[in-house]
């Protein structure tokens, strides 16, 4: 399972340090919670994110990354002139996490299921790299 490997910016929490003595406020970046579970057959990846429709999301494999973006659409002008904000908590919030795959998946067999603000991946093991149990005779 350690070969599955989630690739992150190593700078980031020195900027947002900087970010927050600078600014004197906490700089929030939205990184989604992630799981992931290996078995003989697979790896099953589950991401909240809560808010996120399929229109949102993107899954994309290639020369073995897995990588998922999402950006959330939430209301960004108050057109109205009737009405203004009193207290605006809801913002619009994007990611972007990428994961090195092992040798031992198959890049074109991945699926992606959203349910209840989980995304849930399965990438399927090739054929060749499953464990096979040898009888004795």
């Amino acid at each position: 399972m350690r070969d599955l490997i989630l690739y992150s910016n190593p700078f980031k929490s020195l900027i947002d340090n900087m970010a927050n003595d600078f600014f004197d406020f906490d700089v929030d970046v939205y990184a989604p919670k992630t799981d992931v579970v290996e078995n003989d057959n697979q790896f099953i990846l589950k991401m909240d994110v809560p808010g996120f429709s399929e229109k949102n999301l993107k899954v994309e494999v290639k020369d073995n990354y897995l990588t998922v973006s999402g950006n959330t659409d939430n209301e960004k002008s108050n057109d109205d002139k009737k009405e203004k904000y009193i207290i605006r908590e809801r913002s619009s919030a994007s990611f972007k996490r990428q994961y090195r795959l092992p040798e031992n998946v198959s890049n074109e067999n991945v699926e992606a299921k959203l349910e209840n603000g989980v995304l849930n991946l399965i990438i399927k093991k090739a054929e060749e790299t499953k464990a096979k149990e040898i009888k004795i005779k």
